[in-house]
């Protein structure tokens, strides 16, 4: 693909795990996968070929950053991602 992006989840549930996988066969990059539980990102990083991690200031730099997580916790999340990231296009 041309145009691949690199893509970056914040989160590891269902809406994550559906992007994640319709759009790595489309040829994009994912960067990482961040869950506050390790485990939950390595399983969904596994099936896209990439890194689960969880610390924020462990994800790869991206173009894109899914933000996948409840809306409860979204503003707390980032708060925490803008301490240490500013670029890319955030999107929840």
């Amino acid at each position: 693909m041309t145009n691949a992006l690199n893509i970056s989840f914040i989160g590891a549930g269902n809406v994550a795990t559906h992007l994640a996988r319709h759009l790595f066969p489309l040829g994009h990059n994912i960067k990482g996968i961040y869950s506050r539980t390790l485990e939950n990102a390595q399983r969904l990083a596994e099936q896209v070929n990439t890194i689960g991690v969880s610390q924020l200031d462990q994800l790869p730099n991206a173009d894109i950053y899914f933000f996948t997580v409840p809306d409860s916790v979204l503003p707390s999340i980032i708060t925490q991602f803008a301490s240490v990231r500013t670029e890319g296009i955030w999107v929840h």
